[in-house]
């Protein structure tokens, strides 16, 4: 688990349970390159064009949050991010 304000979030491999993105009921309309369900996940990266995960049981983290952030493009930045690229991208837009 991962502590976040006092509030324990489960870690990825944790909301995964053992699923791969084909299980998921959006795997066949979502184009997401950084799926929380695929085991690999750390091998991909993200660009401002690239989609996001819909899956509702994700959305609360940091990555995909980071990531709906840019493809919406409510702030330009370009170039190509990993998954822990944007877990810190959007903790450092909480500081502020």
């Amino acid at each position: 688990m991962i502590k976040t304000k006092g509030v324990k979030m489960p870690s990825l491999e944790e909301l995964r349970k053992g699923r791969t993105p084909e299980v998921c009921k959006y795997h066949d309309r979502c184009g997401a390159p950084l799926c929380p369900l695929d085991p690999s996940i750390r091998e991909f990266g993200f660009i401002q064009d690239d989609e996001v995960c819909i899956n509702e049981e994700f959305q609360n983290l940091k990555f995909v949050k980071m990531a709906r952030i840019i493809h919406n493009k409510r702030t330009v930045v370009e170039g190509y991010f990993t998954m822990e690229d944007l877990k810190k991208m959007y903790d450092g837009l909480k500081d502020k």
